[in-house]
């Protein structure tokens, strides 16, 4: 009988221990890293042997932040991602729905802000109607929070939650979220297993081995979440499900031991509904929103820590991460937080002592490093729109938030944002702002052992380590061999591996 089921050598790994070291070869035993060496020197028997040929291998990435629900559902939608123009939108969707004459619902998604597009407008309800036949239609802006909905999608959220029409104005057009949970139910439940498999294997083919899925919310009852709690073994990687809920029993009654997600405490800066101190650089006119009263968070954030759970929120201004931040520190002193390590998704512009804090009560922020390097871009800033010049390196800048102790993690938002963590491991070490780098060390650390240990994993995932699950990924190169400005983005992902089993191979 062999020793071992799998073992690895004659290539470059990378274990992103702590000490960030490099090894020649491990061995696998029922998923798990049985031995591992530093020399060419193995000497046992395996059922399998991996000859990596000079190639490298890297601990699996953890992405600490997908919608896992939208992020599949992109597949059977419409991504209008670089349209800039009504009729270019209008001409997608006429296109996607002629291929289909039933009445069932059309999704669009990555659809540019109004005021970006060309017109400076987007498509109206009546607009969308002339191109979309029977179909129910939404479609959703880059940011996912607001879009447009056209007549069937309306009739039928006035027949169904006519308080949550009332959402919706005359042309079609919505800046909240509830809208979306009601017409997104109208996928069957065939649908979203689709979706689930499909992000599934979307992952496995970008080396991700394992993401936290912020899912509910975006479906009326929390549906999404209840189909993926039943196909979570069916899938190729390894799902921790977030139920962006306020209600602690329904996940206690899960079996769950975290809840939240992007539920928002404030918006979107691009819609000017994140809640800053001061207005709008640019539209000085409003802050933005806080969407929840102090109570509200309290009871919530109470209750769940009582129960030993996680909780996380969606914060991106400074206004709504110190309404959050204190929340914390208040239930943090009555009961004690630091363990648990509640989150702030974004964590995108902090005070310094909301910083300060976060660092202290062990707080995690997930943050968007391909997202950060799109808004800072270097032709059209979209961040200085929100903040004066001085002020805007401060906001998105995790380099400034690892600086001052705050464990930061490595979340795509997809689909807000490239799930490929190749995007993000290059925005890291090459952002457009110098100010905002990071070293590769602390890219790789944000994209896999950071990730995990925001959803409590660091003891089996994140680093490649004897005791801890052989989840990794095979490259074609080191990345700390090539020269300093290379793109690693360009990488190429050979192979990935889930316990020591193959999930994907690029033919």
């Amino acid at each position: 009988m062999s020793t071992f089921d799998l073992v690895v050598k004659n290539g470059t790994i990378l274990t992103v221990d702590n000490t960030l070291s490099k090894k020649r070869w491990f061995a696998v035993k029922d998923g798990m890293i049985a031995a591992i060496g530093d020399r060419d020197d193995f000497a046992g028997d395996a059922k399998e042997v991996l000859d990596l040929h000079g190639d490298t291998i890297m601990p699996g990435f953890v992405d600490a932040h997908v919608h896992a629900t939208l992020a599949g559902m992109k597949h059977y939608g419409i991504d209008l991602l670089g349209i800039n123009t009504v009729s270019g939108v209008l001409d997608a969707v006429r296109e996607f729905c002629a291929k289909d004459p039933s009445d069932k619902v059309v999704y669009g998604f990555n659809m540019t802000m109004a005021k970006d597009m060309d017109d400076k407008r987007a498509p109206s309800r009546a607009e969308l109607d002339a191109v979309t036949g029977d179909h129910p239609a939404i479609i959703l802006n880059w940011t996912i929070h607001g879009g447009i909905l056209n007549g069937k999608a309306m009739e039928y959220l006035q027949a169904t939650a006519p308080k949550t029409a009332c959402l919706v104005d005359e042309n079609g057009y919505f800046n909240e979220d509830d809208p979306i949970a009601h017409i997104l139910n109208l996928f069957s439940d065939e649908d979203f297993e689709n979706f689930f498999m499909r992000v599934s294997e979307d992952c496995a083919s970008m080396g991700i081995t394992t993401i936290h899925a912020l899912d509910g919310f975006w479906v009326k009852d929390d549906r999404d979440t209840d189909i993926l709690l039943r196909v979570l073994h069916k899938l190729p990687i390894e799902i921790r499900p977030y139920t962006q809920t306020f209600d602690v029993e329904k996940i206690r009654n899960y079996g769950l031991k975290q809840i939240g997600g992007c539920l928002p405490v404030d918006g979107s800066p691009p819609q000017l509904t994140a809640a800053f101190s001061e207005p709008y650089h640019m539209a000085p006119h409003t802050r933005g929103f806080l969407h929840y009263t102090d109570r509200q968070l309290y009871e919530m954030v109470y209750n769940a820590s009582k129960a030993g759970m996680q909780v996380i929120y969606h914060a991106i201004g400074d206004r709504a991460i110190d309404q959050l931040i204190y929340i914390y520190q208040q239930v943090d002193r009555e009961i004690g937080i630091r363990d648990l390590r509640h989150r702030i998704e974004h964590f995108s512009y902090p005070s310094v002592r909301a910083q300060e804090m976060a660092a202290e009560m062990n707080i995690v922020a997930v943050c968007q490093p391909t997202l950060a390097n799109f808004l800072d871009g270097p032709e059209r800033n979209i961040i200085e729109f929100q903040l004066p010049k001085e002020k805007a390196i401060w906001q998105e800048n995790f380099k400034i938030r690892m600086e001052s102790g705050v464990t930061v993690a490595n979340g795509s938002d997809a689909p807000a944002a490239s799930l490929n963590t190749l995007d993000a491991l290059n925005a890291c070490v090459n952002m457009h702002n110098p100010e905002r780098r990071i070293s590769l060390d602390d890219a790789m650390k944000l994209c896999t052992i950071n990730a995990a240990y925001a959803g409590h994993q660091e003891d089996r995932l994140g680093s490649l380590e004897v005791g801890k699950q052989a989840d990794f990924l095979v490259i074609d190169q080191d990345p700390y061999s090539l020269p300093s400005g290379s793109d690693l983005s360009k990488l190429v992902i050979k192979a990935t591996y889930k316990k020591g089993k193959q999930i994907f191979s690029r033919k």
